[in-house]
């Protein structure tokens, strides 16, 4: 499983590799909001 983290400003970007198709991206802002997306790769 492959973790990628970065900030870039006031949004903080994480992405979690599921398989080689898939990986959910997690979006943190500093208001508190978060979304989880199911990116095909």
């Amino acid at each position: 499983m492959l973790l990628r983290f970065e900030k870039n400003g006031g949004v903080i970007k994480r992405q979690v590799c599921l398989d080689d198709k898939r990986a959910v991206e997690i979006v943190l802002t500093d208001l508190g909001y978060n979304t989880w997306d199911i990116i095909n790769v």
